[in-house]
């Protein structure tokens, strides 16, 4: 068998991990396979891959970017170049899979491909319109189509008559030698991972710890991530937000972290407050494997992870007084986060583990007919 594997990231975040889970799984079940991988760059995601002995290639991929929004005529010209690009590469492929939904040009090189073609959704696209153009090139493609959460796939229109597929994330998890939790009279270990962007609630979460002041000293706080090259301005901003509340000692910023096991194990509530839908939200469940409760935005792909009250808590999305008075709860609540953490370790092993992910995914690639590899 002949498999390629196109990805739009070429780093450690959480799709960069999940496309590798993926490719694992497919070296697993198709060992003599030959793998090729298409990257737009190279970055840190290469060495992991090519422990999975694959073949990689750096190629100028027709993703869509926000710039391509803002200029639809610039867009669709490079689109139709880059797909005649993607029908030349994807040929002589028995399979080919394409991770998340920006790779445009070879969903729409699919058509025209004899191929078995898998796109798997990993993005809720925000803006009607966007929404709306993703929909139709889904529609038109011949892709079997994997989405991460059921709300990425309520997410898109115009596909009820695709083959389509829920497949919650997996992730390895982390292990630790013992249960840990803060004690009571500690200060209360907040953990937030995630790229500084518009959207991730870092700003959110900062306001709503200011809130607390007459509390902060029964906080600590960690911010793991950094921005896209060009954003600068927007970790400059957040120091400043930290800074005008009086929160540098209660904050923390750490830059990004290819093994954050280290800041998961200092913490003891890993927040998610994301205020756009997270599609999925690997960061929760990469805490709760370590038995963290997580505080999480009640949209998106979160509220199929967090269940109330029993593994974590859930706000209002972007609402800073309902996040206050969760935070407030936490603070209040010790014990009752210890055993919030219990159920989230349960929760992960039952759910989210690679060996659930594995059995769900690779299911789906038993209905499209490919030859076993021999």
């Amino acid at each position: 068998m002949k498999i390629l594997c196109v990805h739009q990231g070429f780093e450690l975040y959480g799709s960069d991990r999940s496309f590798i889970s993926s490719v694992k799984l497919l070296r697993d079940n198709y060992p003599n396979a030959d793998i090729d991988i298409l990257l737009p760059k190279e970055g840190a995601i290469i060495t992991e891959l090519q422990a999975l002995d694959v073949s990689i290639q750096i190629v100028d991929l027709g993703i869509v970017k926000s710039k391509d929004v803002k200029r639809p005529l610039q867009g669709l010209w490079k689109t139709l170049q880059k797909t005649r690009q993607a029908v030349r590469f994807s040929k002589g492929y028995d399979l080919v899979y394409i991770n998340t939904v920006v790779v445009v040009d070879f969903i729409l090189a699919s058509r025209f491909i004899p191929s078995a073609t898998v796109v798997h959704i990993r993005e809720i696209p925000s803006a009607g319109l966007v929404k709306f153009v993703f929909s139709l090139i889904l529609l038109f493609s011949k892709a079997v189509l994997i989405f991460n959460s059921e709300s990425t796939r309520k997410a898109f229109m115009l596909i009820s008559n695709k083959r389509t597929y829920r497949v919650l994330n997996g992730v390895k998890g982390f292990e630790s030698p013992q249960e840990h939790f803060t004690p009571k009279n500690d200060a209360l270990k907040l953990l937030l991972i995630g790229r500084i962007n518009t959207w991730k609630g870092h700003s959110l979460l900062t306001e709503s710890l200011g809130l607390l002041s007459e509390r902060k000293a029964q906080l600590s706080v960690r911010y793991v991530g950094d921005v896209f090259e060009g954003n600068e301005d927007l970790k400059h901003t957040l120091v400043e937000q930290i800074a005008s509340l009086d929160l540098q000692d209660t904050i923390q910023l750490y830059p990004f972290s290819q093994s954050p096991q280290e800041h998961y194990l200092w913490s003891d509530v890993v927040v998610v407050p994301s205020t756009k839908p997270e599609p999925f939200g690997r960061v929760a469940i990469e805490g709760m494997s370590l038995g963290k409760p997580v505080l999480a935005a009640n949209h998106g792909g979160l509220s199929e992870i967090v269940d109330h009250e029993k593994n974590g808590l859930l706000f209002k999305p972007g609402d800073v007084s309902d996040l206050t008075t969760k935070l407030h709860y936490m603070l209040d609540n010790r014990s009752q986060l210890i055993a919030m953490g219990y159920d989230a370790k349960k929760t992960f092993h039952e759910k989210f583990t690679l060996d659930v992910y594995a059995k769900n995914f690779l299911s789906i690639f038993a209905t499209l007919d490919l030859e076993a590899d021999q």
